[in-house]
């Protein structure tokens, strides 16, 4: 078989296996996620392993850490988290009609009747549409079918991926072309680095930055304190974007919720909050979790993240990011063989 048959017989199989994606994505949401949660707790299997405990032990104790904190997160935070939608739905008119208020002497009148005119009249109509169509995807069967199977499932995928982990490991191997072998070995040695580095990295950051924020937006008395620093954690890991959003939402909370026209305390608090967030996420934790060595451009984060939704939804989210990590590790690789060819060094 020569270069050419090679490059179109791999370029079938994945041609079939995107195909297969796309025809199982309803499917794949609990499979993709045991597996992600068995690659991100992996390192933890391994040092127990380390200390003459079986795999099988070592995946059973992780395992059952894993359960205990997702039930403790369903019966502490997912009430709370519950109220404060409730609350925030409930006060989302009232607050408009503040923030308008409280900004009506820094601009025009016909930009704030425009503007009322915009969002108080049609707030209604949209909280009504979301929750019409949150209570439509529950009701749906495969919507239904894909929570039940992410609650119960994922467990399961992810308890067999970290016991078999190694014997899918040498399977992979055994599998590969010996005439390429090391070359993919090397590969996917710096793609497990990059993702490493950044996913996992990525994720203690989203996770530090949102307790964080739920405290100190709590502490200041921001009701929904709780629900913004959950929703900073979760988009933290879009460079810029997630910290603007989730700086204007807070800032735009605290104003509308301050208790007089002149008590500025709350807003000054965000502005503080967000800067400490910004220096600290910036000069010390990206630098200590992420590491400077992974170098993911923000434009090519924030792409894959909507490539991904658009091809495969939530499951295309999931797997955008250590799927940009293994593409950039591709992409380097293809530059320094085209920087080597006689294709680049040609007259």
């Amino acid at each position: 078989m020569n270069k050419t048959q090679k490059a179109l017989a791999w370029g079938i199989v994945i041609i079939c296996f995107g195909l297969l994606l796309a025809l199982l994505k309803n499917i794949l949401l609990p499979f993709v996620a045991g597996m992600l949660l068995a690659y991100f707790v992996d390192p933890v299997t391994t040092k127990l392993e380390k200390l003459k405990m079986s795999r099988m032990t070592a995946a059973t104790i992780v395992s059952i850490i894993c359960v205990a904190i997702f039930l403790v997160a369903v019966i502490i935070v997912v009430p709370i988290l519950k109220n404060q939608i409730l609350w925030l739905i409930d006060k989302l008119p009232v607050y408009t009609n503040l923030l308008i208020t409280r900004v009506s002497g820094h601009l025009p009148e016909e930009t704030i009747a425009k503007f009322k005119s915009m969002v108080l009249d049609n707030v209604a109509d949209a909280l009504k549409f979301t929750i019409n169509i949150i209570k439509e995807l529950f009701v749906r069967s495969i919507a239904l079918f894909n929570l039940l199977s992410l609650i119960f499932i994922t467990p399961v995928v992810a308890f067999y991926m970290l016991r078999d982990f190694n014997i899918f490991k040498e399977q992979i191997e055994s599998l590969l072309p010996v005439a390429h072998k090391e070359t993919i070995l090397k590969l996917f040695s710096e793609m497990d680095t990059m993702i490493n580095g950044f996913i996992r990295g990525q994720i203690m950051v989203c996770i530090i930055v949102a307790v964080y924020y739920s405290v100190t937006l709590s502490l200041i008395g921001i009701d929904v304190g709780l629900l913004l620093g959950l929703f900073c954690g979760c988009i933290a890991f879009i460079p810029y974007l997630g910290w603007s959003l989730g700086f204007v939402t807070s800032l735009l909370l605290a104003i509308a919720s301050m208790s007089s026209p002149t008590d500025y305390f709350k807003p000054a608090a965000v502005v503080v909050i967000f800067i400490i967030s910004q220096l600290c996420e910036s000069n010390i934790l990206i630098p200590k979790l992420v590491g400077d060595n992974v170098n993911l451009h923000p434009v090519w984060i924030i792409f894959a993240l909507l490539a991904g939704g658009t091809l495969f939804g939530f499951v295309g989210v999931l797997i955008s990011l250590p799927a940009a990590a293994a593409i950039g590790v591709l992409v380097r690789f293809a530059k320094s063989v085209y920087l080597k060819s006689s294709l680049y060094a040609s007259k």
